[in-house]
């Protein structure tokens, strides 16, 4: 099984913490079981959140970035998966991010679908201090 790090490599370059609100955990807030909430995942360049484009809620849901609405296609979260790996799941649709076709090289799109456990569900994140 390859191990994805895309998330990683984008969070490096593009993501930081959400906002300050009581409502919102910083994107490196995992959750211990039994507790619930969410993340926004802000770009550092653009200041625009991760989301489902057109609040989507079926299989091949694009991911885009989004001013800030409050919309729950732009709230995440994320689980932990087999390995050590996280899966991010939309809390608008319930579904997965999702690495198109298995897809390996640069470029891929990534977008939504229907949680299957599979590696290209499946996310390493480093948490930082």
């Amino acid at each position: 099984m390859r191990r994805l790090s895309l998330l990683a490599v984008a969070a490096a370059r593009l993501l930081a913490a959400a906002p300050a609100r009581a409502d919102v955990l910083p994107a490196q807030t995992i959750l211990p079981p039994g507790q619930s909430g969410f993340v926004s995942l802000t770009g550092v360049a653009s200041g625009k959140l991760l989301e489902i484009a057109g609040a989507a809620t079926g299989n091949g849901g694009v991911v885009d970035i989004w001013p800030s609405n409050n919309n729950n296609c732009q709230k995440w979260t994320i689980k932990p998966s087999a390995d050590g790996y996280f899966k991010v799941l939309n809390v608008n649709s319930g579904k997965s991010l999702d690495v198109q076709n298995n897809g390996t090289a640069d470029g891929t799109a990534i977008l939504q679908y229907t949680d299957i456990g599979a590696s290209n569900q499946q996310w390493l994140m480093p948490i930082m201090p």
